[in-house]
């Protein structure tokens, strides 16, 4: 299986709205070496070429540079979604979460905590795990 990050995903998914390798870099923030290091190694990763980088002509993606890069917009965009799913458009959160907590603190101390979470939160719903510090 390839490996490669989201961020890898991200240089590589702005590559095709700039003309040039350059272009592309100033625009990401980034030195015009690091980026192209970023793609070789993203190429090697995933045993193709995705694009043709020629100082004269600039940059063009491969056909599989092409396709690779609508897939990469999607799983960047269900990143995203996947991120907002947790804390909704309303910024309340929701979803399940644990939360541990020393066996000294769990009588005295997070009962006055938790006491408004449900009225805040009520998307949320909360595993409490009481143990010792091992």
């Amino acid at each position: 299986m390839a490996e490669f990050t989201l961020r890898l995903l991200v240089l590589f998914a702005a590559l095709a709205g700039h003309p040039t390798l350059s272009a592309a870099a100033a625009a990401l923030h980034i030195s015009e070496p690091a980026l192209s290091q970023a793609i070789s190694g993203l190429e090697k990763s995933v045993g193709e070429q995705l694009c043709v980088r020629r100082k004269a002509k600039g940059l063009q993606l491969t056909p599989a540079g092409q396709f690779f890069a609508v897939r990469a917009r999607r799983l960047l965009r269900e990143a995203a979604e996947l991120s907002s799913d947790l804390a909704g458009p309303d910024g309340r959160l929701r979803g399940p979460d644990k939360l541990g907590c020393y066996t000294g603190l769990a009588s005295n101390v997070l009962p006055p905590v938790l006491e408004g979470f449900p009225a805040l939160h009520p998307e949320v719903t909360l595993g409490i795990e009481v143990g010792s510090q091992d």
